[in-house]
């Protein structure tokens, strides 16, 4: 969601990819590689920004300390060291995508919870009501996971996608954005290509999907005109091949 928000941000003129994080929130201002940070090292997660993604629960550090805070603005002020240069290669960081909803909520003056209601959730026909955790009341969104919804309108988002962004006669998400996180553009340390916040899973064949830790798919199938939405609560990254394999044959045998 945060991608496609994103891209039409950019296409209204408020946002570019060679923008500096730290142009764009100037308190994050450190000095150094992190003040090299673009919009487009955080769409593909190539930042480098030092925030693990280690769910073990022993020590509470990185992403699930970040869930778990009250104050998301003061967390990533306070976590800007780098584990590699940005650009130089693709890490999954949550903090990246939380990065690009502040970055949103301050070049749209909204919150990124009425963006998206105003912006996608309306215009393309959701039918019902969904929410965005926050990290208080009042808060900040967590960008980064956290939005709660019913499949039936999570698949309307997968075919937002498959549509080219349009929805019944209205344009709401541009191609030329559709066509950027559909095209892969980094390779994970698991194989798996990304592109704007979008995985490419390997054996990818023009398909793509939006994937959550725990097992919560979006999959967007253009060949076979297929969008498959999968919610459960898996462990970690568990099955993820394995499931889009199962998604590629769904689609496949729906369409044949």
């Amino acid at each position: 969601m945060i991608s496609l928000m994103v891209g039409q941000s950019i296409a209204a003129g408020h946002l570019h990819e060679d923008d500096l994080l730290v142009d764009l929130l100037p308190e994050l201002k450190k000095g150094g590689a992190y003040d090299k940070i673009t919009v487009r090292h955080l769409l593909d997660m190539s930042s480098g920004i030092d925030v693990s993604e280690d769910y073990s629960g022993i020590l509470m550090t990185g992403t699930p300390r970040m869930y778990l805070t009250t104050d998301l603005p003061n967390f990533v002020k306070d976590n800007r060291a780098l584990r590699f240069t940005p650009g130089s290669k693709g890490e999954y960081r949550s903090v990246d995508t939380q990065l690009l909803g502040q970055i949103l909520h301050r070049v749209e003056g909204k919150s990124v919870a009425a963006l998206l209601q105003e912006r996608i959730w309306q215009p393309m026909g959701a039918e019902d009501d969904a929410t965005w955790n926050l990290d208080r009341e009042g808060g900040t969104e967590k960008s980064f996971c956290c939005l709660n919804a019913t499949a039936r309108d999570f698949a309307k988002i997968g075919q937002l996608a498959l549509d080219n962004g349009r929805a019944g006669d209205r344009q709401i998400v541009p191609q030329a954005w559709i066509d950027r996180l559909s095209t892969p553009a980094v390779t994970m340390s698991n194989g798996w290509s990304y592109s704007a916040q979008w995985w490419h899973p390997s054996g990818a064949k023009g398909d793509f999907s939006a994937v959550g830790v725990y097992g919560q798919y979006i999959y967007v199938n253009p060949a076979e005109r297929t969008v498959i939405v999968k919610l459960s609560y898996h462990g970690t990254e568990q099955d993820e091949q394995e499931t889009i394999d199962a998604m590629r044959d769904l689609s496949h045998n729906l369409r044949h």
